[in-house]
């Protein structure tokens, strides 16, 4: 994967996770960033986001290229690193 790849996925992680942030933690504002507790869940979302999105951009989208790959990775990919959380946190252990 090159750089600007490797960037693209992390800033789309990190708009997506704040936007989630936006609509989720603060209640449709950014009061969110007050907390440090609320940092860490989007750190989380974050991370998961772009795990996901590297996941299909590296291994299930291995002959695309092009701007297709990017877009079905980005979102892809945060679908599936929301989806992870959403299990990890709403699993009963």
């Amino acid at each position: 994967m090159k750089k600007s790849e490797i960037g693209i996925l992390a800033v789309s992680s990190i708009l997506i996770a704040g936007f989630l942030g936006f609509i989720d933690e603060g209640h449709y504002s950014f009061a969110w960033m007050a907390g440090l507790g609320n940092w860490i869940a989007i750190s989380v979302y974050a991370i998961a986001i772009f795990l996901g999105q590297v996941v299909i951009f590296g291994l299930f989208l291995r002959k695309f290229s092009g701007l297709v790959k990017t877009l079905v990775s980005v979102f892809g990919g945060a679908a599936i690193g929301i989806f992870c959380v959403v299990q990890v946190i709403f699993t009963n252990w």
